[in-house]
């Protein structure tokens, strides 16, 4: 992606966070952009609406479904995005915006792998670890389970990461050894 088109984008999602912030919807936002986000990787929609042969109207009727379930500002910003043909660009739009609310309000996803099911109490002292080592005001935890980590954790949160899997220190070993 070109500079240009990285900036028109970063306007897009910019004026949907401060649409956002104004109006004190933050965290409804966040939520619904997540759920578009969601049936878009789901369903390929993102895919479909970058093809060429999709007619104005096929768009447009398209946008219109997946705003009705949203909140107004949203949906003036779905209809915004489709009177300015830029229906194949909504997938990077929606993710730039999620990152910038991020930005904004402070709130990150801490994405957690682990070996096995974590208990509640083991999220919390996970929570608050990527809360006071990453910068975080909150967050979201999302668990996910790896059993090649065979040990340990892997938290990401903010673009960066706490790696205390087993398989990377026997990683680390492997090459200190060579």
């Amino acid at each position: 992606m070109d500079k240009k088109k990285e900036a028109l984008l970063a306007q897009y999602a910019k004026s949907l966070v401060e649409v956002a912030i104004d109006h004190n919807q933050t965290q409804t936002i966040h939520d619904e952009i997540e759920a578009l986000l969601a049936v878009m990787a789901e369903t390929d929609l993102a895919t479909y609406l970058r093809q060429a042969n999709i007619t104005k109207e096929q768009a447009s009727k398209l946008l219109g479904f997946l705003a009705e379930p949203c909140s107004t500002e949203l949906q003036r910003f779905l209809t915004i995005i489709g009177q300015n043909n830029r229906e194949a660009d909504l997938e990077a739009i929606l993710e730039a915006s999620l990152a910038l609310l991020a930005q904004e309000t402070g709130h990150y996803p801490v994405l957690v792998k682990t070996a096995t099911p974590l208990r509640e109490d083991q999220k919390e002292k996970l929570l608050s670890l990527a809360k006071s080592r990453f910068g975080i005001a909150s967050g979201d935890l999302v668990e996910s389970v790896d059993k090649t980590l065979i040990g340990g954790f892997v938290i990401n949160a903010k673009n960066q990461v706490i790696d205390t899997s087993i398989r990377s220190q026997l990683q680390d070993l492997k090459t200190k050894l060579k």
